[in-house]
């Protein structure tokens, strides 16, 4: 039964038990009194009409209310949502109170008004702070073409998200449409620098409004096209367009902190899966690769270089005349022989799929898709014909639920050869011809008839929902990996995404850090982009700095198109293939935070890559910064986007930060510009606090256990904690509690630091030590303590051999490493004078050189370098076919050197004899630098 009310009830109980506090009652002025508020039995919604059509608010999860204009979904009549699941988390029980001119909904996290005479809309927080509100006037206006709803646009609000755009991190001053759209430019060899729409719509944004109240979601789920001005043509006004006759169907998310909104959106839409292991190493792909031959040959040169690889991507080339899930029976005769050949070198396949199907009379997938009727269908009942790679195509419905357990079940064969993955393409969907499929077409709507008007945004959603279904019912012991271009709210459910077809340019380069971003904020965890750029042609110094890009993206994958020159760490000289090697290497030893950021991730909803106005969001400094990011809770990156640029400006928010290889410090807020910065320049500082947990150098990721692992701490006066996720890395035992979540806990002191530890869940790690190095140190500690029980100190870090505890003072790098045994369970006690003594002190810079085989045995080895004006040459010490030692250096700076045997005459040279360029690496303690010399001037020609 639904309670009518029909008067002021000021204080008045209702069944639920709650009662609306007069405290939070807004006066407006209204003079509606006499509108009818008709309460759910439950006491969780209510609806109020209005002459805008009316208005229902219902609490459907903590923290979330749900807002219908017009009392419908979406989709017109009774259709559920593709993008929000079934509540999964008891909602508040609001109090729902109606005065003469308003109608108020109060939950736990906010409280929601309604004008009674008209529904304009009204969200603060519970100590009053307005998060959203809507103008007095013209907040609505239907008819024609579409029908537009207004917000207010306070002064200095920020609005994040919005999914994938070019642009800025903020949305303020643009005006964006929601269309999938295959947004390839051939004027610029993929999308544009300002293009809009691109492949993905996603309507969800953040809002941060100053004064107080911090973020607030907004989720409107309209799968039609949609257009969002963003005081772009009223800066006052936020302005949002639906089709006509398609209600604004709308969730408000409370806050008040980003982590908040990302944790409720994600409830609402759903969490990405907990990804395979292998699936955050380095991935390479192009289009062209054919015969099979080309994709192990590239393999091979990646091993030969000893350059880590986990995966390689076939492109279309692959198929049997484009032709979705089949192989070339010339080119790639034996599918499960070439996957077991990548195995054995630790590399795994992945396939693309494209949606659309080759009419072929006689080719059983378009027999069987066309006989049960899984096609779109055109107006006159045939199935549509639309242009696509095989030529004429037809276009699965993934509204129908039979079609997609169809399409699900087809790539059992692909499984079957051991394909780790699929990469779903063209899925807009992409039409040659016409640039999509017609809105017209009638789509099934899960029996619930509707158009592609209304399914064009969610097609991708829907396939790549097939696939991932069809993925753990064939291998159910396997987690489906899949990429995906184009998407909607909850496609983070079922699939990684990427930027589409960048341009090998500078300007794309400049805008896929805030565009990855963007796609964070708006629940994409899993995001990266085409290292290198798509469409070829990109400089030795673009596919450096790209590189250094993807190394810190969450997807990390390098892609070319057909026919261009390649674009492999090789393709650019020594330079680039060495930075690319650490990169590489760089990434690797991460992989035991990516896989940690990846289960809170799936269990948070957080993305492992961040603006700073999500850690920050007081500071105004950040409130646009788009060219720096948080990578998890601890790493700030500031990669150098900009052509011939050899300096960076990075801002360093309020704390201590550490420069991450060096340990040089700094105190925020503060803005830092780095001079002289060489092409393998990446800065990356680290935040006090920090446990940052890093594996060994693997050529994949499954090369090898984690043995050791190595903890990087730097201790703070507060508290810190970080829990190192591991499992088996595949397969679903986590689900049963087969995993390792191992919290540690770290604490400064004046007289040192404590860390500790406690792990759940029952998988095992192998039988291993942990390294943890503690900076800064910058005087000799005194103990250290295991359990209570004092550790032996050692004379250098070779001295551990296969020690299982111990300790050792590095002067030069300013820490502490500390061994143990890795128990699970460890207290370990610090003692050492925390004191900093210089933010930056010189370091003794440690090299080791191999020398040609002809080197005489009674020259000196020597570094000629910029550490003293290139006119000393600083004599090594010779050990048979090497030569070691240091040279004092100004910490974090760049030391630019060259090897000679004693003098200029006798300087290096390159292989055949070509002039060396001057060397360079970063002022730093550790690791050594290895180097190899490959001739003496004095014995060339």
């Amino acid at each position: 039964m639904l309670l009518f009310l029909l008067f002021s009830c000021n204080g008045e109980r209702f069944p639920d038990g709650c009662c609306f506090e007069t405290g939070f009652r807004r006066d407006s002025g209204g003079t509606g009194g006499d509108s009818v508020v008709e309460i759910d039995d439950d006491g969780r919604g209510f609806t109020l009409p209005c002459p805008s059509g009316g208005a229902r608010l219902e609490a459907v999860a903590e923290g979330v209310v749900h807002l219908t204009y017009g009392y419908a979904s979406p989709y017109g009549g009774d259709h559920a949502s593709y993008a929000v699941l079934p509540p999964a988390v008891e909602p508040d029980v609001p109090a729902i109170l109606a005065y003469s001119d308003v109608v108020v909904m109060r939950t736990s996290t906010l409280v929601v008004f309604l004008e009674r005479d008209d529904c304009r809309l009204t969200v603060q927080d519970l100590d009053g702070n307005t998060l959203l509100e809507e103008p007095a006037t013209g907040f609505y206006s239907g008819g024609g073409t579409s029908d537009t709803w207004s917000r207010s646009l306070a002064d200095g609000e920020r609005i994040y998200g919005l999914g994938e755009r070019t642009g800025g991190l903020d949305r303020v001053g643009g005006n964006y449409t929601c269309w999938n759209t295959d947004a390839y430019d051939a004027a610029y060899g993929g999308w544009g620098p300002t293009a809009d729409p691109l492949y993905q719509c996603i309507p969800f944004y953040v809002s941060m409004r100053p004064g107080g109240g911090g973020a607030f979601g907004v989720f409107t789920d309209v799968t039609g096209a949609s257009t969002w001005d963003v005081g772009a043509t009223d800066p006052d006004l936020f302005t949002f367009s639906v089709p006509d006759g398609r209600p604004a169907d709308q969730y408000l998310i409370a806050g008040p902190g980003f982590a908040d909104v990302a944790r409720r959106y994600t409830t609402l839409t759903g969490r990405a899966p907990l990804p395979p292991r292998w699936s955050l190493g380095f991935h390479q792909s192009r289009w062209g690769w054919s015969p099979d031959t080309e994709v192990t040959d590239v393999v091979d040169g990646f091993r030969a270089r000893n350059l880590p690889l986990d995966a390689v991507w076939l492109d279309i080339q692959h198929m049997d005349g484009f032709r979705s899930w089949t192989w070339d029976p010339d080119t790639f005769p034996d599918p499960a022989a070439l996957v077991e050949t990548l195995a054995a070198d630790g590399v795994r396949a992945v396939a693309i799929v494209d949606p659309a199907i080759k009419v072929d009379p006689g080719w059983e997938i378009y027999d069987e898709g066309v006989a049960e009727g899984y096609f779109l269908a055109a107006d006159d009942g045939e199935t549509f014909v639309g242009e696509v790679w095989p030529g004429e195509s037809v276009f699965p419905d993934f509204t129908n639920p039979d079609a997609r357990s169809w399409w699900g079940r087809l790539a059992t064969d692909d499984l079957g050869y051991g394909i780790a993955g699929f990469w779903l393409d063209m899925n807009e969907p992409s039409e040659f011809t016409l640039g999509t499929v017609p809105d017209s077409l009638e789509a099934d709507g899960d029996g619930e008839p509707f158009t592609m008007a209304e399914a064009h945004n969610v097609y991708a959603l829907l396939e790549a929902q097939a696939t991932f279904t069809g993925m753990r019912a064939a291998a159910p012991d396997q987690r489906p990996f899949l990429l995906t271009r184009a998407g909607y709210a909850g496609i983070q459910r079922y699939a990684a995404a990427w930027t589409g077809d960048a341009p090998s340019t500078w300007d794309s380069l400049a805008a896929t850090l805030p565009m990855l971003l963007g796609m964070g904020i708006s629940g994409e965890s899993w995001v990266g982009s085409d290292v290198g750029g798509y469409s070829g042609g990109a400089s030795g110094e673009l596919y450096a700095r790209w590189m250094q890009v993807g190394a810190l993206s969450p997807f990390f994958r390098a892609h070319l198109v057909e026919g261009a020159a390649d674009q492999y760490p090789w393709s650019f000289g020594t330079e680039v293939e060495d930075i690319s090697r650490g990169l590489l290497e760089l990434r690797s030893t991460l992989l035991p935070y990516f896989y940690s950021l990846a289960w809170a991730a799936n269990q948070t909803g957080v993305p492992p890559l961040v603006p700073l106005v999500w850690e920050f969001p007081a500071d105004a400094a950040v409130a646009d910064l788009g060219d720096q990011a948080l990578l998890g809770p601890w790493l700030l990156v500031a990669p150098i986007l900009t052509e011939g640029a050899t300096s960076r400006a990075v801002y360093l928010p309020e704390g201590r930060w550490f420069a991450f290889d060096t340990g040089v410090v700094y105190d925020g807020p503060a803005t830092v510009t780095l001079t002289d910065q060489p092409l393998a320049a990446l800065p990356i500082f680290v935040r006090a606090g920090a446990i940052v947990p890093r594996g060994p150098v693997m050529a994949w990721s499954e090369a090898m256990a984690v043995d050791p692992l190595t903890l990087e701490v730097w201790p703070a006066a507060e508290a810190s904690t970080f829990t190192v996720y591991e499992d088996a890395g595949d397969g679903y035992a986590y689900e049963e509690g087969v995993y390792a979540a191992t919290t540690w806990t770290l604490q400064g002191a004046t007289t040192g630091a404590t860390l500790t530890s406690t792990r759940a869940g029952t998988f095992a790690p192998p039988d291993r030590s942990v390294r943890v190095r503690v900076r800064r140190v910058d005087t000799a500690p005194t103990a250290v303590r295991l359990d209570g029980a004092a550790l032996t100190s050692v004379a250098s870090a070779d001295s551990f051999g296969t020690a299982t505890s111990g300790w050792w003072w590095d002067a030069a790098d300013l820490s502490l490493w500390v061994v143990v045994p890795d128990t699970g369970d460890v207290s370990l006690e610090m003692t050492y004078d925390p004191t900093i003594t210089a933010a930056a002190p010189p370091v003794a810079m440690p090299f080791r050189v191999a020398l040609p085989a002809d080197t005489p045995l009674d020259t000196p080895i020597c570094i000629a370098s910029s550490a003293d004006g290139w006119v000393s040459h600083t004599p090594l010490t010779r050990e048979g076919g090497s030569a070691y030692g240091t040279i004092e250096v100004p910490r974090g700076e760049y030391l630019y050197y060259k090897f000679t045997r004693g003098d200029w005459d006798t300087v290096e040279k390159w292989p055949d004899c070509a002039e060396a360029s001057n060397r360079y690496e970063l002022g730093r303690a550790t690791p050594v630098k290895a180097d190899t010399v490959y001739g003496w001037a004095d014995g060339c020609p």
